[in-house]
């Protein structure tokens, strides 16, 4: 692949000038992307909101648990995908549940 630099480097010439597909993310590459070290359960991250772009593709707006960082604060939107590919773990308030669900725990 590209070095490091020049990718971000590419990466950063399409932010906001096209809209990318993204991949099918399946079970074996969220293994494959945790048994290399690509996804780690280093922190955390607060989903509080859902957009979609101008081709109807779902993305979270994400609260960063590294706090204010970058141009947006801590804020940034993810693909559903990249939340398919990198979610470890999720915790969601009991007043979230379905009804039925929350009689079962």
């Amino acid at each position: 692949g590209l070095p490091e630099r020049e990718r971000r480097s590419t990466i950063a010439g399409k932010v906001g000038s096209e809209v990318l597909k993204e991949k099918n993310i399946t079970q074996e590459m969220r293994q494959l992307a945790y048994d290399n070290y690509q996804t780690t359960d280093d922190h955390g991250m607060h989903i509080y909101g859902i957009a979609n772009d101008q081709n109807g593709n779902k993305y979270y707006l994400v609260k960063n648990s590294w706090g204010k960082t970058g141009p947006y604060d801590g804020v940034w939107y993810a693909s559903e995908a990249f939340v398919r590919y990198k979610t470890l773990s999720i915790v969601i308030h009991k007043d979230a549940l379905p009804k039925e669900t929350a009689k079962k725990i």
